[in-house]
């Protein structure tokens, strides 16, 4: 036995329908935030600021303290004239200073073989 049900009502659940079927797909396609490892020297204020530039546009900074700057920057290999304040590790790219995200964001795309950081 069918029940019919108000115009309405079908009006109704057909929203509903189509609000949990574009939760969903926001929810399928949302990027998990990206691992990035940021070395900072404790007393420098700008570096949060890119931090957070950084977690607003879907990173999650895992950030290091250091007193020793340079050791961290002869490790990673950046040159003396490219040394900035702080120094980041992206997947297997080294990121120097205030680069944009959208940026980092593309080289983490791109994979260029030729270069080996920002």
């Amino acid at each position: 036995m069918s029940r019919s049900i108000s115009r309405r009502e079908a009006v109704k659940q057909a929203s509903v329908v189509a609000i949990a079927i574009l939760a969903g797909h926001d929810v399928a396609h949302a990027q998990a935030p990206i691992a990035i490892t940021v070395y900072k020297d404790p007393n420098c204020g700008c570096c949060a600021k890119w931090i957070e530039h950084m977690k607003a546009n879907g990173f999650a900074p895992t950030v290091t303290n250091s007193s020793d700057m340079a050791a961290i920057k002869t490790k990673y290999k950046v040159g003396m004239d490219l040394r900035s304040c702080h120094t980041t590790i992206a997947g297997d790219y080294v990121i120097e200073g205030h680069v944009p995200a959208a940026d980092v964001k593309r080289l983490l795309a791109d994979q260029p073989k030729t270069i080996s950081g920002l």
